[in-house]
């Protein structure tokens, strides 16, 4: 059983795209807001997502069918755009091991920039110039099971958590 003071108040948040010898990466961090935040033993991850298109959304299912076709391994978002005059649009990315950093059962380090792992931007094909972002995610707490509630891996997003997309760039 993980100690009390483990589920306290955390917030993740994503930074932005770099972009070093033709490779893309990124990077995230979780923190203890002073306000804000969701109770959480501080689990959870991020990926690295592209937007290979401008396919509106307005739920995970409307993506669904996109991100085994980049992939076999992928996964696809229903994500918000950075403007609130434009529509969701969908994101995609491959296999967790080559674009995402994750914990599920693990606390990861508070208050210390973790890496994603550094991939080819044009990996996924695209026609034109792919817009790259981070999409992390952090695991609420289970009261019941006395753990965090792995809501990153669920579907449904009916278990709370809290998401933070990092600044789209677009990458030639």
């Amino acid at each position: 059983m993980i100690p009390a003071h483990s589920q306290t108040r955390k917030q993740i948040v994503a930074g932005p795209i770099k972009v070093s010898g033709g490779r893309i990466s990124g990077s995230f961090r979780v923190d203890e807001p002073r306000r804000g935040g969701i109770t959480s033993n501080g689990t959870g991850g991020a990926c690295l997502v592209a937007e290979l298109g401008n396919r509106a959304c307005n739920t995970q299912d409307d993506c669904a069918d996109l991100g085994k076709k980049y992939h076999p391994d992928g996964s696809a978002y229903c994500l918000p755009a950075e403007s609130k005059h434009r529509h969701k649009t969908c994101w995609v990315r491959g296999a967790d091991l080559d674009y995402c950093r994750k914990s599920p059962m693990v606390p990861l380090p508070l208050n210390t920039t973790l890496a994603l792992p550094d991939v080819e931007p044009h990996r996924l094909p695209s026609m034109h110039r792919i817009r790259w972002r981070v999409l992390a995610c952090l695991n609420g707490y289970d009261e019941i099971a006395k753990t965090d509630n792995r809501a990153c891996a669920d579907p449904t997003g009916k278990k709370p958590k809290m998401t933070s997309d990092g600044p789209p760039r677009r990458i030639r």
